[in-house]
């Protein structure tokens, strides 16, 4: 999702556009106010490919760790507006843990790009 776009438009001093001026940088690029999110992720069960809705993912990068957000559509989002390289857990009740290491993210002059997981887990034994 590429959240740049270019300022070609001229703006007039009352507008009420103005203040995103501080939006916008010395080449000319215009920078939304939305709020990006570095790392999502899907969560499913392995063998069903079932939404897992209980699952707690943990996300590391250095000294910061942070515990993902789920949101009701079943994604589950962290590292907003921070890059960085990071080491992804999940764990759920009656599935096994599961661990992906070096997600990267980068950004752009605005934003993080973001990276999205398909995180499969497996039933217990």
């Amino acid at each position: 999702m590429l959240l740049k776009t270019t300022f070609v438009g001229v703006m007039l001093s009352l507008s009420p556009f103005v203040q995103c001026l501080d939006l916008i940088d010395d080449d000319g690029t215009a920078c939304t106010m939305v709020f990006v999110y570095g790392v999502s992720a899907e969560v499913t069960d392995a063998q069903t490919g079932v939404p897992i809705t209980n699952a707690t993912l943990t996300l590391r990068d250095g000294t910061h760790i942070e515990v993902m957000e789920h949101f009701p559509t079943g994604d589950y989002v962290g590292a907003g507006e921070r890059e960085g390289t990071y080491t992804l857990t999940a764990t759920a009740s009656g599935y096994q843990s599961v661990t992906f290491e070096n997600i990267v993210v980068q950004s752009d002059p605005c934003h993080v790009i973001p990276v999205t997981v398909q995180v499969r887990m497996q039933p217990a034994e």
